[in-house]
């Protein structure tokens, strides 16, 4: 009899999942009937799993990303997200290529990872290509300040208290500069608590506008796996996370969760970069 009640309750549960077109419709303003779903993917993530797929009506096609909570990991990501997450993003291109028929790149695992295709002009209100006076002048104007030594032709540290357009986080921001332009943007985020909701978010929010990260690594082990677990193992490097996204022009974000060296604190930063070879373009 207990067995029989365990099938009934897969059966009904596999029956209250909502399909795919149910869960895009409300993304993307059309009825479930109407959508045709395509390209299902399943990736597992070190922080959360998620699923991708692309859905088309009316003529007009989009990618859709669902932020999950996972097998094993269950209790984690019970910590992580109150809620499943999806989100959809109307795709520029057809879904094989990008603008020109280049074939986007795709993760290691051979997953769809389409990233957008314009690429980040800058971060936290301060903008690639731009001088250290600019810059400078766009962190005070936003009552920060600005903190730097060298110049904008000598290696050297510069940064800014705070950004200078609200980032909705508390965070500092560091600019760096090759030959005299803003080439790249560092923000510094150290989450008062929920360090692993904080992470899951800023993540969902890049895949939103960018598209899933072609790259990942790191390792989250199993002792680490609930939010104060987790801050720990950060400050004693038993866990860490990476996430990249790069473009054809020389545009990348890398997002890492941990300690950039054995001497800093732990933090989670974005950091925005733009080959110097392509700032003349700008």
């Amino acid at each position: 009899m207990r067995r029989l009640s365990s099938v009934w309750v897969l059966m009904l549960t596999a029956a209250c999942v909502p399909s795919k077109e149910a869960e895009s419709a409300g993304q993307i303003g059309c009825t479930p009937e109407e959508i045709s779903i395509s390209q299902e993917q399943s990736e597992f993530g070190l922080i959360q799993s998620g699923e991708t797929w692309v859905a088309e009506c009316r003529g007009r096609t989009f990618v859709c990303s669902q932020i999950n909570q996972s097998g094993d990991d269950r209790g984690f990501f019970d910590s992580l997200l109150a809620s499943e997450q999806v989100s959809c993003r109307e795709a520029a291109a057809p879904p094989e290529a990008a603008p020109g028929g280049r074939t986007l790149a795709t993760s290691p695992a051979g997953s769809a990872n389409r990233i957008a295709a314009t690429p980040p002009k800058g971060a936290a209100g301060f903008d690639f290509g731009e001088t250290l006076e600019d810059a400078s002048g766009r962190c005070e104007a936003a009552g920060e300040t600005w903190r730097g030594s060298g110049s904008e032709d000598a290696p050297g540290k510069f940064g800014c208290s705070g950004p200078a357009a609200s980032l909705g986080v508390e965070a500092s921001v560091d600019v760096g500069f090759c030959a005299g332009r803003a080439c790249t943007i560092t923000i510094n985020h150290v989450p008062r608590s929920d360090w692993s909701r904080s992470a899951v978010t800023l993540k969902a929010n890049l895949e939103t506008k960018y598209g899933p990260a072609q790259e990942s690594s790191g390792s989250v082990p199993a002792h680490c796996r609930s939010d104060q677990a987790f801050t720990r193992c950060l400050e004693a490097q038993q866990a860490a996370l990476q996430y990249k996204w790069s473009w054809a022009g020389g545009e990348s974000i890398e997002m890492t969760v941990g300690k950039a060296q054995p001497t800093a604190h732990a933090a989670i930063r974005l950091v925005y970069r733009r080959e110097g070879a392509n700032l003349s373009a700008l």
